[in-house]
């Protein structure tokens, strides 16, 4: 009988070292792939970012060209009718009288060399009280505890709101051509006949101004005014 012949049992036998290499190398470059592929699409994100931030900027900077040749310190639009509140009405209501109180003392200085000894006498003794009166109008404006009686005054008045800006704007651009025109003077006749034409406007919005603001001093500038402005028409009469 012949003998019966055994095979022994299949072991599984580990791969072989380049085989190895091979499985690893493979998973590497498909990770690789993978990687690339997040980076794309994080690039591909970063880029819209990117373009909205440009389109937000863009837009930011074109609001802000708007905003060129606007009143300083005002945004564009229509104004709410109280304005910035009390507080801020009140602080451009200081600077309005401040710009008056310099102009009547430009006119006054002029006034000592361009007017008659009688009248530029009388109106140059009467300046410190002028200017008292202002100081006197400034502080009643910038007493808080009378604030919730100046507002009622204020907005019978028209001088708030939008009224405010009107007249506020109204008086700042005739200012500036009297101020303009008070920084060029000399005693040549026709720039003080350009000086006259340009100051009358100024003058006029003044008394508009201090007609509507009825607080303690505003009274005795108002007529003070008129009477610099009346001698300074006197004058222009006689250059006729």
């Amino acid at each position: 009988m012949s003998e019966m012949k055994f095979r022994e049992p299949l072991v599984p036998q580990p791969p072989k070292e380049s085989e190895a290499e091979e499985s690893t190398e493979t998973s590497d470059e498909e990770q690789g792939q993978w990687k690339m592929v997040l980076d794309k699409g994080r690039a591909s994100q970063a880029r819209k970012v990117e373009q909205r931030l440009k389109k937000a900027k863009e837009r930011a900077r074109k609001a802000g060209k708007s905003q060129l040749g606007k009143p300083p310190g005002r945004t564009v639009g229509p104004r709410t009718p109280t304005g910035g509140g009390i507080d801020d009405e009140i602080d451009r209501l200081v600077r309005m009288l401040r710009r008056m109180q310099k102009l009547l003392g430009d006119l006054t200085s002029i006034g000592e060399t361009k007017l008659t000894s009688e009248l530029s006498g009388p109106i140059s003794s009467a300046l410190p009280e002028i200017n008292d009166n202002f100081g006197k109008m400034i502080s009643t404006l910038l007493d808080k505890k009378q604030h919730s009686v100046l507002r009622p005054q204020l907005e019978n008045a028209g001088l708030v709101g939008n009224m405010l800006e009107t007249k506020e704007t109204s008086l700042n651009y005739h200012m500036d051509r009297a101020d303009r025109a008070i920084l060029t003077y000399n005693t040549d006749p026709t720039f003080f006949e350009k000086l006259i034409h340009r100051v009358k406007p100024a003058l006029k919005i003044t008394n508009s101004i201090l007609g509507s603001l009825k607080i303690p001093g505003s009274e005795i500038v108002k007529e003070y005014k008129e009477h610099v402005e009346a001698a300074y028409e006197s004058l222009e009469t006689e250059q006729d």
